[in-house]
């Protein structure tokens, strides 16, 4: 992980090994190593395969397990919130709405509301929406 941390194959073995004592020493490698300003260019509907798109998939895996650890990796979720990527998106609510609303950073409604309006997907603009309206 640490010689090739974009192009590994290995964050989701990682993630998977992982528990609450762990989470915020990989988000802070993840975050210390990954291209997140790079990544958070704005929705788009690119499906990110193949060449280019090392960052976005890794950014996946840990999307993937972060619902797990409601309240932390916030700024690893709002990049996949803006990220071009469906994916990222859909991974990023899925983890985001896995946190009690009273642990959301002040500037998360914002951020989904802007989601929202921004969103070219269709169904995830709708869970979007939904889930500025949620309690």
């Amino acid at each position: 992980m640490r010689s090739a941390p974009i192009t590994s194959g290995s964050w989701y073995r990682l993630l998977q090994q992982t528990d609450e004592t762990q989470i915020g020493e990989i988000i802070d490698f993840a975050s210390s190593v990954l291209p997140l300003e790079k990544i958070a260019t704005g929705p788009g509907a690119h499906l990110g395969l193949g060449p280019g798109y090392e960052a976005h998939g890794a950014l996946d895996w840990l999307l993937q397990d972060l619902k797990r650890f409601p309240g932390r990796g916030w700024e690893l979720i709002k990049t996949g919130l803006r990220s071009p990527v469906v994916r990222n998106r859909n991974m990023a609510l899925q983890a985001f709405l896995a946190w009690p609303r009273d642990q959301w950073p002040a500037e998360a409604l914002g951020l989904l509301q802007q989601s929202a309006r921004t969103e070219p997907n269709e169904d995830l603009r709708d869970r979007l929406e939904k889930a500025t309206r949620s309690n």
